[in-house]
């Protein structure tokens, strides 16, 4: 996966994942990808405080629907070979931590993505940055 260049300025675009669907999802990142320079994609969360209110009516009508991160990562593991550009999956820590951290890092290494895809974790307290990369995942604060 190449890096974001920031010598120059970048279209990135946001969506959540299962609005309107998971298969939507997977077709807007296949087609995006030759006209912007990163996709973030939001992961659902039932209290999105740091979010404006179309987050989090999208991220509401994508609970209702069943998403979760399994289905997520599920998604994504279907069209990692033919992903090309940065993918950032953007997340509360809250959904991360009842999925269980360790189950979340081993989740994003069977994704088998032939680049990597960063994880940005956020939280009422703390950030944290969780990178997948091809082989190694780690988590900072």
């Amino acid at each position: 996966m190449q890096r974001l260049d920031f010598s120059h300025k970048n279209l990135l675009v946001y969506l959540t994942a299962g609005i309107p669907s998971l298969e939507f999802l997977q077709e807007a990142i296949l087609t995006l990808q030759t006209m912007v320079d990163a996709i973030e994609i939001g992961v659902p969360y039932s209290d999105p405080v740091a979010d404006g209110p179309v987050i989090a009516q999208a991220s509401q009508l994508a609970l209702e629907k069943g998403v979760n991160l399994d289905h997520i990562f599920s998604c994504l593991k279907e069209i990692a070979s033919e992903v090309k550009i940065p993918l950032y999956l953007m997340s509360y820590y809250a959904p991360i931590y009842a999925y269980g951290q360790n189950n979340f890092i081993d989740k994003v290494e069977r994704t088998q993505a032939p680049r990597d895809i960063l994880f940005f974790v956020s939280s009422n307290y703390n950030s944290r940055e969780i990178e997948h990369s091809n082989s190694t995942s780690k988590i900072s604060n």
